[in-house]
């Protein structure tokens, strides 16, 4: 698969899954909530930290096996970072 067209696909991923979840903001901001709950007030963590673990996450999976899905969804969450980071400002 060209480079072009994996982008579009992960972009595909991206829109079906905002479309189940809402917005990445929102998204990752209800997930940061669940894991601020279970650190305890420890750390406070972030919707563009939930990203960048999310990323981590799937680079520990691909250690054991390279899957395409995997390396899609970093790029999704890549993507999702960004829209994030750019929101912020």
């Amino acid at each position: 698969m060209k480079a072009a067209e994996f982008l579009a696909q992960a972009q595909t991923v991206v829109r079906e899954r905002g479309e189940a979840y809402g917005t990445p903001k929102a998204n990752m901001q209800a997930i940061a909530d669940r894991w601020n709950m279970l650190l305890a007030g420890k750390t406070r963590v972030t919707p563009a930290m939930v990203c960048l673990m999310m990323i981590d996450l799937k680079l520990a999976r691909c250690q054991h096996r390279m899957a395409t899905d995997s390396v899609t969804d970093i790029a999704g969450y890549a993507a999702c970072l960004e829209e994030i980071l750019s929101n912020e400002n």
